[in-house]
């Protein structure tokens, strides 16, 4: 329960960031233009199949837990919806909305995390999402995302860098040719160490690390991590 709060935060917080940082369009402008996404869960949801609505057509995702989901495309559409297979009032087959999530104007390549949603809300899935495109988030780097309260630093890659509260930071080391493993602190701003280990750097690799509040009071920080490997270039 703990961790569904903070990813329904982390919800809120993505989602102001993704679009708050594109200029404004015209919806109209979309037409026409093409998307790819993919998607991550922490926690497979309680269905046994999810789709997403391309035009007419319900198209099924393919969804594995803390795993970046096969590449899929949305041209023309404003949002990403996602549905799962139930009868209608008629008793005819058909889908109902569980998830949606706006598409934020200019964006060619996003990721979209999926999660059941809290109490009280609108639909049962809360889907977010952040640019995933490779000038937002470059091969060989690593992205920071700081989902505490506490202003944070991160001394990784020979650097320290610091990390407010809900901010995001994208970190670039020196990868050996055939990577190799660096280490890697979380500091509060008296340098004292709330959370170490090494992270595995490939020069085709890139990186996710989420960094959520201890369990419980006095605890120690969580961290999550979702790692991609880039396909050579042609």
């Amino acid at each position: 329960m703990h961790l569904k709060r903070i990813l329904y935060k982390l919800a809120i917080i993505l989602l102001i960031g993704a679009t708050s940082s594109l200029h404004a369009e015209d919806p109209s402008v979309r037409a026409g233009k093409e998307i790819n996404f993919s998607c991550v869960v922490w926690q497979l949801p309680a269905y046994p199949e999810i789709f997403y609505r391309q035009g007419e057509e319900f198209r099924p995702l393919q969804l594995l837990p803390r795993q970046r989901s096969p590449n899929y495309k949305l041209q023309s559409q404003k949002a990403l919806e996602l549905y799962v297979a139930s009868n209608q009032p008629d008793g005819k087959p058909g889908h109902q909305l569980v998830g949606k999530a706006p598409l934020p104007p200019g964006a060619n390549q996003m990721l979209f995390m999926i999660q059941e949603a809290a109490n009280g809300a609108k639909l049962p899935l809360t889907v977010f999402g952040v640019d995933d495109s490779l000038s937002s988030f470059p091969i060989g780097s690593f992205r920071f995302l700081n989902f505490t309260k506490l202003p944070l630093q991160v001394e990784f890659g020979g650097a320290t860098n610091k990390l407010p509260p809900q901010a995001i930071k994208v970190v670039k080391p020196e990868i050996p040719k055939l990577g190799g493993f660096l280490p890697f602190f979380i500091k509060d701003l008296n340098d004292n160490i709330g959370f170490q280990t090494r992270l595995f750097a490939q020069p085709r690799g890139r990186k996710m690390v989420l960094i959520v509040p201890p369990a419980k009071k006095g605890g120690n920080l969580a961290v999550l991590f979702l790692p991609q490997i880039m396909p050579p270039e042609p």
